[in-house]
C-alpha cells in the first residue's frame, strides 16, 4: 500500500510534551518569539534567526508552577521581572550565532534554572502523516505555553523560503509542512514527535493553504548545532534514476507541468490502469500527463518543483499519460486510463459503505501556496447535504469534511480509518478547513 495511504491506519499517541524546556523569549522591542533548550551542559536554547533578529542578547522566560501546573498569564511574567530574575526564571541569552538560511539562532544562557531538562533532538527525519505537538507563545493569545497537536503534511526542502525585514530567510532549507495553528510568538517554538524529540522548530506560515505552518526540520538543527552550512540529507538529484523511484504508488499529480494545477488523482484500478480525479482539475483536455510519487530513501519526495521537471520525472520512470474516458460534471468527477502504471502499482480499495459524521479520514493533495506535492491532511466527517460542486445549477448528494482543502487543489483522495477511499476533493470553494466531496465517487463508474 501507498505510504501516504497507509496513515489513514496510524492511531494518535500521546506526544510527551516538556514544558520547562520551552522558554519565552523577548528581544525588545519587536523580537518575540519561543525557544527550546537543547543543552543543559553547555546551557545552549535554539529559536529562529527572526526572533533576535540583529540584537546580541534577549530575555529568556522560564515557567513557573503552582500547585505543580504551569503559570499562564503573560502579564504575570512581565509584570514580575525583578521577583523572577531572583528565582532564576528569568535570565539572559547571549546570541552565539545566527543563519539566515535556516532561520536559526543559538543562544547561551547565563544560568538555567534547577533542573530544566534538554530536549533530545531526533535522530531520523520525521515522516508525512506523524502526529506531533508544538509549543509556542502566539501574541494573539494572553496565554502562554500554548500547546498545538498536530500532522506532518509534507517533508523537503524550502524552496521559496520567506521574507523578514527584507531579509530573505530559510530559502532551500530542509523543512516540514504542519497541520496546525501558528502565528506570531510560536516562532522558534519547538515540534515534538511522541517520544518528546525535536523534529522541527517552528518558524512561519504559508498563509496562503492556512493552517499551514513551517518548521524547520531537526537534521538541519542539527548541521547548524555542528556549523555544517550544507546539509546532505536535503540534497535531491535532480535527475534520480529509476531504481530510486522504489515502490510507487496510488496518489498521483495529473498535470503537474501547468503553472495553475494542483489536480490529485487516485489509481482505483490496476488492471484496467484508471484513475479516479477532479473533472474541474482535468478541465477540457482528452490527454492529460501525470506523474507519481518520487521515492526516496523510502519516503515520498515532497518538493515541488521535481515533479514540475518533465526530464527528472521521465527519467524516474513516474511519468505517464492517461486519455479522459468519462467526465461527471455534476459530480466533479472524472475517469482516466493511463497507457501504463510503474510496475507494482497498487490500486486503492473503494469503501463500501458511506462514512457517518465524526468518523475520521485523511486526505492527499497537492495544496497551493506551498513549496510542497503529496501533502497529508487529517480531519473527521462534518455533515452529509445536497451541493452545487460546479456551479451548474445542479445538486447532488455529497459530505462536508473538516480538511486542509482547497477549491485549486481538487481531485485528493480521502481515506477512511481502514485506507479505504471515501471521496475525491471537489473544486467546490469552501470556507476555511472545509473541503467537499460527493457521496459514493465511483457509483456507476465502471472501476468496481
Amino acid at each position: 500500500m501507498f505510504p501516504l495511504v497507509a496513515l489513514s491506519l496510524i492511531t494518535p499517541s500521546p506526544v510527551s510534551v516538556s514544558l520547562p524546556a520551552v522558554a519565552y523569549l523577548r528581544a525588545d522591542p519587536e523580537g518575540i518569539g519561543t525557544g527550546v533548550v537543547i543543552d543543559c551542559e553547555k546551557r545552549w536554547l535554539v529559536t529562529c534567526r527572526h526572533v533576535v533578529g540583529d540584537r546580541k542578547s534577549a530575555e529568556v522566560f522560564f515557567p513557573q508552577f503552582r500547585d505543580g501546573q504551569p503559570v499562564t498569564d503573560r502579564d504575570e511574567y512581565l509584570s514580575h521581572r525583578d521577583r523572577l530574575r531572583r528565582s532564576g526564571l528569568l535570565v539572559k541569552g547571549r546570541v552565539l550565532r545566527t543563519s539566515d538560511e535556516l532561520d536559526l539562532a543559538l543562544l547561551e544562557l547565563d544560568t538555567l534554572p534547577p533542573g530544566i531538562p534538554a530536549v533530545p533532538v531526533a535522530d531520523s527525519m520525521v515522516s508525512a502523516g506523524s502526529r506531533v505537538v508544538a509549543v509556542g507563545h502566539r501574541e494573539d493569545l494572553p496565554t502562554l505555553w500554548n500547546v498545538s497537536p498536530g500532522v506532518v503534511r509534507q517533508t523537503g526542502k524550502l524552496a521559496d523560503g520567506y521574507d523578514w525585514q527584507g531579509t530573505l530567510l530559510a530559502k532551500d532549507a530542509p523543512a516540514v509542512l504542519l497541520q496546525l495553528p501558528v502565528e506570531p510568538g510560536d516562532s522558534g517554538g519547538p515540534v515534538l514527535n511522541a517520544r518528546g524529540e525535536l523534529v522541527a522548530v517552528v518558524s512561519g506560515m504559508r498563509r496562503a493553504a492556512t493552517p499551514a505552518a513551517i518548521g524547520i526540520r531537526a537534521d538541519a538543527v542539527r548541521a547548524f548545532l555542528l556549523r555544517r552550512v550544507a546539509d546532505p540529507l536535503r540534497e535531491l538529484d535532480p535527475h534520480p534514476h529509476s531504481e530510486r523511484a522504489g515502490h510507487p504508488g496510488a496518489v498521483v499529480w495529473v498535470r503537474p507541468t501547468a503553472t495553475d494545477i494542483r489536480t490529485a488523482g487516485v489509481v482505483i484500478d490496476s488492471r484496467r490502469r484508471l484513475v479516479l480525479t477532479s473533472a474541474v482539475g482535468v478541465g477540457p483536455l482528452d490527454r492529460v500527463g501525470v506523474a507519481f510519487p518520487l521515492i526516496k530513501n523510502g519516503k515520498v519526495v515532497g518538493e515541488r518543483d521535481i515533479y514540475r521537471d518533465p526530464v527528472s520525472i521521465h527519467l524516474a520512470k513516474c511519468w505517464h499519460v492517461g486519455t479522459v474516458l468519462h467526465r461527471d460534471a455534476a459530480r466533479d468527477l472524472a475517469i482516466l486510463q493511463l497507457d501504463s502504471l510503474p510496475e507494482g502499482t497498487l490500486a486503492v480499495s473503494l469503501a463500501d459503505a458511506d462514512p457517518v459524521v465524526g468518523d475520521a479520514v485523511t486526505s492527499v493533495s497537492h495544496p497551493t501556496g506551498t513549496e510542497y506535492a503529496f501533502a497529508v491532511g487529517t480531519g473527521s466527517v462534518k455533515q452529509f447535504g445536497r451541493f452545487d460542486l460546479c456551479r451548474n445549477g445542479r445538486k447532488v448528494p455529497a459530505v462536508v469534511f473538516q480538511l486542509p482543502a482547497q477549491s485549486t487543489a481538487s481531485g485528493g483522495p480521502i481515506f477512511d480509518a481502514a485506507g479505504e477511499l471515501v471521496g475525491v476533493l471537489s473544486a467546490k470553494e469552501a470556507p476555511l478547513l472545509t473541503g467537499y466531496a460527493v457521496e459514493r465517487p465511483c457509483l456507476g463508474c465502471g472501476a468496481r
